[in-house]
């Protein structure tokens, strides 16, 4: 292969990649208005072939279709298109993951509304990041995907830690496998009765920050209603708040379970046995978050605005809650009383299930 020509405007064209690693690091030189196009204009794709691309691209060898160059083969726009398909996106985590395996893990189980939005944003601050939903198109659309792999580009050279971070259950780290031995594993959780609640007012929020419901997750929530736009914006918001906080299909049923097993106690007691998930809960967040991780938050990213508390409540609406998060209550108290055993700020997944088994 002849050696990267000069592009137009002098700058030494940039050498095109033979493996996913290189891929991810071709993004470093992603400029900062995020033109994709800019970016591949500037490699010497010149003599390239669709082989290489498809080791590039999706880290694997080529099937025997994919391998079959037409006479007007343009490397440069089967490079565009590999990277615009949903074969790159898919299981994009795993293979960065194995292009840089030197590089330790750590891989945080987002149980939702317990402080994990928080964590995330402060933890991908000081090392490069990971996220499950890169591979739906709607949720990371292309300009965005690139902007995160050029963040990552630029990170990944000063630290030797990744952080896979997002609603990514514990078993799936586990079965993947994405972890090994020698990485951390982490989780935040919360009283359930409290996540409940938190959540509810959390969608309030972005139904107010979201008026006309474009997004994604707030029409869905919408839907779930029966409600329109109109009729949302029309409803006081703890209203609002105390009417999401039972809807079927938007409160949660045993989140911490669902997250951290099987939705069941015991099947995530077995689960957390099998690795040193480092586990907090959010009395304790602050200062864990201080002292392990040598990080002073002032503002916590994602907080819900308090329009209802649990109290708050009617008696059938608690009754409903408390039945579908018995589940919950059984792992989150094993968890509290092991903190309060220890006097730590977190505990392990295997002294938990130790004592659950008491």
């Amino acid at each position: 292969m002849p050696p990267p020509r000069p592009d137009a405007a002098g700058a030494a064209a940039l050498k095109p990649p033979v493996s996913l690693r290189d891929t991810v690091l071709l993004f470093g030189r992603l400029g900062q208005d995020g033109d994709i196009a800019a970016l591949f204009s500037r490699v010497a794709w010149q003599g390239v072939s669709r082989r290489q691309l498809v080791h590039a691209f999706l880290d694997r060898p080529p099937s025997p279709d994919e391998a079959i160059e037409p006479p007007d083969f343009d490397p440069g726009a089967a490079a565009m298109a590999l990277f615009l398909s949903h074969a790159f996106r898919d299981g994009l985590v795993r293979r960065v993951l194995d292009s840089f395996p030197g590089k330790r893990r750590l891989l945080f189980a987002h149980v939702q509304k317990a402080a994990g939005s928080d964590f995330i944003a402060a933890v991908q601050k000081t090392m490069p990041r990971l996220e499950h939903d890169v591979a739906s198109a709607e949720a990371m659309p292309a300009p965005l995907l690139a902007q995160r792999l050029r963040r990552f580009a630029n990170q990944i050279p000063q630290t030797d830690t990744i952080f896979v971070g997002g609603h990514i259950p514990l078993r799936e780290f586990l079965d993947a496998p994405l972890f090994r031995f020698c990485d951390r594993l982490a989780t935040t959780v919360r009283h359930p009765h409290e996540i409940c609640v938190s959540l509810a007012n959390y969608i309030v929020k972005r139904f107010q920050n979201t008026p006309d419901l474009s997004a994604g997750d707030v029409r869905s929530w919408a839907d779930a209603l029966g409600l329109t736009a109109a009729e949302i914006a029309a409803q006081p918001p703890h209203v609002l708040a105390l009417r999401l906080a039972t809807v079927p299909g938007i409160r949660p049923v045993n989140p911490i379970c669902s997250m951290l097993g099987d939705g069941t106690a015991a099947g995530t007691f077995a689960m957390l046995s099998r690795a040193a998930v480092e586990i907090t809960e959010v009395g304790r967040y602050s200062a864990w978050l201080r002292q392990v991780w040598r990080i002073e938050r002032d503002v916590q990213a994602n907080a819900s605005p308090r329009l209802i508390a649990w109290d708050d409540l009617s008696t059938w609406q608690k009754g409903l809650i408390e039945a579908e998060c018995s589940e919950d209550r059984i792992v989150y108290a094993a968890i509290m009383a092991c903190l309060d055993e220890s006097g730590g700020l977190s505990v392990t997944g295997p002294e938990v299930a130790r004592r659950a088994l008491r």
